[in-house]
């Protein structure tokens, strides 16, 4: 037999979804179990097969990488003459012993088995549901401004998390409900999603249902709506169901309270000899702002005052020397009330060895670097009046430099969790550093995608773990994984926000005081995702949460953002033709990047 599996080094790459469409499996399988049945389902011979390479494979197993997408994996299995069936399950487990996430059957006839011959079996895989999620863009529609249409997403997941992408079909439809059919009835629309992108499939015809109290999607390639009269004040209760599985209700609640919608997207171009891409924004501790710019292999990132309405540039850049310096984080306000942020040197065209901190002294306009000895510091928090921490994931160490008179940068050993085991290169490392809005600092431990769970813990002023706070966040024992996007503002605060490198369109908040993660939202285009990475989202000052998205190539960057009360997504055209960063001021959101080939912005007033 051969069958598919997904590429797990793929797997946060958003081509990777192709790998979960038809005869593929999910990429927390760790086993592969193979039943062979006669006519009344009895079992003639079974194997299992080891899918993480830990062990020594038999001999006829093997598994070969094909394009960087998906491992294809051949084995022979034992099927007597009186064999009717093959099932393929493969399992978050090498025994096979947990819940499955994968299954398929194929009916043996004379199309596809002879005795006695070798017979090549394909087999169609499909998820195994284990839980289900329904999402709506707009969670409280205004009441007496007319009927509008409202987006849900329907997220069916594995037993590890995972949602499930492919195939074409549900094992069963999913069946949409609401309880209030008075204002408002459900119905349904085709949209072509990731996997659709990646493959170049177009979504199939399709006639939306007469509005209803309930829809059935049969596949992720349909849409369920709600169709809101705009006229009522009665909630209305969303559940959707699949086989034995009902998710939780989803209240929708009318209100008389307008909400903006546009936000006054403004694109600020700089003069024609700009032409470095902006790549983030701070406000000094003096108030005044300034952009960020980009540099080369020759050309060395610089820093540069702007106007705080206009964001037309004042005065002159400074740049960091030597020529060809990068910068590898965002500018902070230090311990000292100086603007620092991380830079790496390259010793060979654009690729860093080493770095360190950086302090931008304002009014001298001068900078002044602390090296460390061991590799590229990536993000960086402020830990009061004591220290600056960051995070230098390729060598499982933070760097800590103390104040008040910072001299001489330290690192320190950053152990993987308790309990991890394997070659270093796989085990959960530090990946990021955040301050949440109580002021703990907090770092998400992930490595190679696929390969290690995420893990969380708090660290203090000087570096070191706190012990009883580390947490794993994966669910179960899969490999999927989360990466840290932001943490809320507000001085009481104890979340993070994360997205998951499974392709799902789903954000979380995860609660550091009670260990709770919980889904925060869903893209309402199942053809879009949040961009990986703390540099593309932001929270304003009144607590939304704004982030890019993308579709599956990476392309058709949007803006979107969260309400902090009613969970409703409001979706923006970015207006620039590329994107390099997402940071806040006290009244703006910034875009940076390229307008054509000149530095520009694109702001949204809050």
């Amino acid at each position: 037999m051969t069958v598919k599996h997904l590429a797990l080094t793929q797997a946060q790459n958003a081509i990777a979804s192709k790998t979960r469409s038809t005869q593929s499996f999910s990429e927390a399988g760790a086993g592969l179990n193979v039943t062979v049945l006669d006519a009344n389902g009895a079992t003639l011979s079974t194997r299992t097969l080891d899918l993480t390479g830990a062990t020594i494979p038999p001999s006829d197993f093997s598994c070969f990488n094909v394009s960087q997408v998906y491992n294809n994996c051949s084995f022979n299995v034992t099927a007597p003459s009186n064999s009717a069936s093959v099932r393929v399950t493969v399992c978050p487990d090498v025994a096979c012993v947990l819940p499955a996430l994968n299954s398929g059957t194929v009916a043996l006839n004379s199309s596809n088995f002879t005795a006695g011959a070798a017979n090549a079996v394909s087999v169609t895989m499909a998820g195994v549901p284990a839980s289900i999620a329904v999402f709506a863009q707009n969670p409280a529609p205004l009441s007496g401004s007319g009927a509008s249409t409202i987006p849900l997403t329907v997220q069916v997941y594995d037993a590890e998390g995972a949602v499930i992408l492919g195939p074409d079909a549900y094992p069963t439809p999913v069946t949409v409900t609401e309880s209030d059919s008075t204002h408002t009835l459900l119905t349904a629309q085709s949209a072509a999603n990731l996997e659709q992108q990646v493959n170049g499939q177009t979504p199939s015809p399709f006639t939306p249902p007469a509005p209803s109290a309930s829809v059935s999607i049969a596949s992720r390639y349909i849409q369920p709506l709600i169709n809101y009269d705009g006229l009522g004040m009665t909630t209305t209760v969303i559940t959707a169901t699949i086989g034995a599985f009902t998710s939780a209700g989803l209240s929708i609640v009318p209100s008389t309270t307008p909400f903006a919608t546009t936000y006054s997207p403004t694109v600020d171009t700089f003069p024609l000899s700009y032409t470095n891409p902006v790549t983030g924004t701070f406000v000094d501790s003096f108030g005044s702002t300034w952009v960020r710019y980009s540099g080369s292999a020759t050309v060395s990132a610089s820093v540069h005052m702007v106007n705080s309405s206009t964001f037309q540039p004042t005065g002159t850049a400074f740049a960091l020397t030597p020529a060809g310096t990068k910068l590898t984080s965002l500018f902070i306000t230090g311990p000292d009330g100086n603007q620092w942020a991380t830079y790496c040197t390259p010793v060979s065209g654009t690729t860093c060895a080493t770095g360190g901190f950086v302090k931008f002294a304002l009014f001298a306009n001068t900078f002044t670097y602390f090296p460390v000895a061991s590799g590229v510091i990536t993000t960086l928090v402020s830990n009061g009046t004591q220290s600056l921490i960051g995070v230098e994931q390729a060598s499982s160490k933070l760097a800590v430099l103390t104040f008040p008179s910072p001299t001489t940068a330290t690192e320190v050993n950053f152990a993987p969790p308790a309990g991890t085991t394997g070659s270093p290169a796989y085990l959960p490392a530090p990946q990021t550093i955040m301050k949440t809005g109580n002021g703990n600092m907090w770092v998400t431990e992930n490595n190679v995608v696929g390969y290690t769970q995420t893990y969380i813990t708090q660290v203090d002023g000087g570096g070191n773990k706190i012990a009883g706070t580390e947490q794993k966040l994966s669910p179960g024992s899969s490999l999927v994984q989360f990466y840290a996007l932001g943490a809320a503002p507000g001085s009481s605060s104890t979340t993070i926000t994360y997205g998951d490198n499974v392709l799902n369109g789903q954000l979380y908040t995860y609660n550091t005081a009670t260990n709770v993660m919980t889904a925060l939202a869903a893209s309402p285009s199942l053809s879009a995702v949040p961009v990986p990475g703390s540099s593309y989202s932001v929270y304003d000052a009144h607590g939304n949460y704004w982030y890019e998205s993308e579709d599956a190539f990476g392309n058709n960057r949007q803006m979107n953002r969260i309400d902090a009360v009613t969970k409703r997504v409001d979706t923006f055209v970015i207006q620039l033709s590329r994107v390099y960063n997402v940071t806040a001021t006290a009244t703006q959101i910034v875009v940076g990047g390229l307008n054509g080939t000149q530095s520009a912005v694109d702001t949204f007033t809050f």
